[in-house]
């Protein structure tokens, strides 16, 4: 389990069981999932993983009792 590092970055989850040497997405069903340099074919619809990162960009307060959220899925 020490080897185990999960990262992400402006919308994609990445995952490596031994330490970094590999490195696999998380976002997509494993059947979809690419070999290392291969060409993603363009038009494919994907599958999926149910991962998909929330991130927060801004709050604004439109007044005293109501928020806007900018967030990106």
């Amino acid at each position: 389990m020490r080897n185990r590092v999960v990262m992400t970055d402006m919308g994609f989850v990445h995952v490596t069981s031994d330490g970094g040497t590999h490195w696999h997405q998380a976002y997509l069903s494993p059947l979809d999932e690419k070999s290392q340099g291969a060409a993603t074919p363009k038009g494919k619809a994907y599958q999926t993983a149910g991962v998909e990162q929330t991130s927060g960009w801004w709050l604004t307060w439109t007044d005293a009792n109501k928020i806007f959220g900018s967030l990106t899925t």
